[in-house]
């Protein structure tokens, strides 16, 4: 296993969400959660004595800052936060990198937007072993049913196009042939979280948030991530949302239940 050490751009990343943390405006949730954490602090428990509609971890984490920094509490708690977004981000990145997948995967979610695939889900995955070389390492491609396919971590050398993903107030990608046309950036309807769920009940349009294209994204990034796990190539059923006939692959599909724990 390779060894990953922290680098400039995770100080950066650092610096930039401590003091977005610091600046910017208090948001919804973030005053529910000093709300929880106050209390909690005061020995009231989430659930039992105020209603949370988290799960508990936070007020349980930040209830000891309370207690430490006293006055200085509330900047104590937005820099905690802003720290764990940063630990996060460390833990992803190195997850990716030990798993063998270049930092670029991170762009594969914005790409499935861009090219309008967020509304489906691949079909095929084949799995390209690295050279034998080592010079040029294993990638993925995902083949969807309108017959677009994305590949992820492809070497450069089978590239034809140019940048994959450019995001300059819209997401643009370029494929094997030529471009796409840029597709706008989604904002909320009415410049709020409340006011876009309003106007998705009044017209029945989806909401910002639409679960179902999150669904199908994440969907896409795990069955890359399982092809790069398993070496070899799958075939998905977006239907059933199984691997037909491949129990090795259907196993990561969930995880076992300590009896009598089922769900």
């Amino acid at each position: 296993m390779r060894a990953v050490r922290p680098t400039p751009l995770l100080l950066l990343v650092t610096v930039v969400l401590v003091a977005l943390a610091l600046l910017r405006p208090v948001d919804h949730d973030e005053s529910q959660y000093v709300a929880a954490a106050m209390l909690m602090a005061d020995g009231w428990l989430p659930y039992r004595d105020y209603a949370y509609l988290q799960t508990p971890l936070q007020p349980f984490a930040f209830a000891p800052l309370l207690w430490v920094f006293g006055a200085f509490a509330w900047p104590a708690l937005l820099i905690a936060n802003a720290l764990l977004g940063v630990t996060t981000i460390a833990a992803g990145w190195r997850v990716m990198r030990e798993g063998g997948v270049a930092p670029g995967v991170a762009t594969v979610s914005a790409a499935l937007f861009a090219a309008g695939l967020h509304e489906s889900q691949p079909t095929a995955v084949t799995f390209h072993p690295a050279a034998a070389d080592g010079k040029e390492p294993a990638f993925v491609s995902l083949a969807y049913p309108d017959g677009v396919t994305v590949h992820v971590n492809r070497p450069q050398r089978l590239r034809t196009e140019g940048p994959a993903v450019t995001h300059e107030r819209a997401i643009r990608i370029a494929g094997d042939g030529g471009g796409r046309a840029a597709r706008p950036v989604p904002v909320y309807r009415g410049g709020s979280i409340y006011a876009d769920f309003i106007e998705g009940a009044k017209t029945r349009e989806r909401p910002f948030r639409d679960l179902e294209p999150a669904v199908n994204t994440m969907v896409a990034l795990h069955l890359a991530g399982l092809a790069f796990r398993l070496q070899r190539s799958l075939t998905w059923d977006r239907v059933t949302q199984r691997f037909p006939g491949d129990e090795d692959a259907n196993r990561f599909l969930d995880r076992a239940r300590r009896e009598p724990w089922i769900l």
